[in-house]
């Protein structure tokens, strides 16, 4: 019965606005005080029980909501492994072209028929120069530089047929030796309709 008077005397300070003098005994047998001072204590009276009393239940904590995820943006495919791809060099030993007097190297590779493919070579050594031809050496396509400020080579063609191609890396001037790194990338035709 102690413990509940605590309780009715604890709501009635709260609801007369006492709550901030108020100090509560640690020992449920002694007196309420205020101030340290003593102050006599009155039973409240029956009328409205401490649940109808003005004390407001306590508001629950609202649960933070999460916060807005972005949506996951579209995974991009991996980019297609390369059909061949070599550093290679140009070096005294090397094939030379009758006309001109130029090293060469040849590489080849299959491919299928309606396969489109880009070819590069990238030189930092020299002028580079592209040919593609077909297993019978006919040339299907060749190209000297990429633009007139980039030296290196770079063509894109549809194969016409299954079987093996064949790649001649040469220099544009006679005299150029060095490195240079050869790629064939398979192209996706649906995505350079764009």
């Amino acid at each position: 019965m102690i413990a509940d008077k605590r309780l009715i005397l604890l709501f009635s300070a709260i609801a007369l606005g006492l709550s901030g003098n108020l100090i509560l005994p640690r020992n449920p047998n002694a007196a309420i005080a205020q101030d340290s001072s003593p102050t006599p204590v009155e039973e409240p009276s029956p009328s409205p029980s401490p649940e109808t009393e003005a004390s407001p239940a306590p508001t629950p904590t609202p649960e933070p909501s999460p916060s807005p995820q972005p949506s996951p943006s579209p995974v991009e495919a991996p980019p297609p492994a390369p059909l061949l791809q070599i550093t290679g060099t140009l070096e005294d030993g090397d094939a030379v072209l009758s006309e001109d007097g130029s090293l060469y190297d040849v590489h080849s590779f299959q491919g299928s028929g309606g396969q489109t493919i880009a070819i590069t070579v990238e030189s930092a050594d020299f002028d580079t120069y592209l040919v593609l031809a077909d297993s019978q050496g006919n040339i299907l396509e060749q190209n000297d530089d990429i633009s007139e400020e980039n030296q290196n080579s770079a063509l894109e063609i549809k194969l016409p047929g299954n079987g093996e191609y064949q790649i001649l890396v040469n220099s544009y001037n006679p005299e150029d030796r060095g490195s240079y790194e050869l790629i064939v990338l398979p192209i996706d035709d649906s995505s350079s309709s764009e």
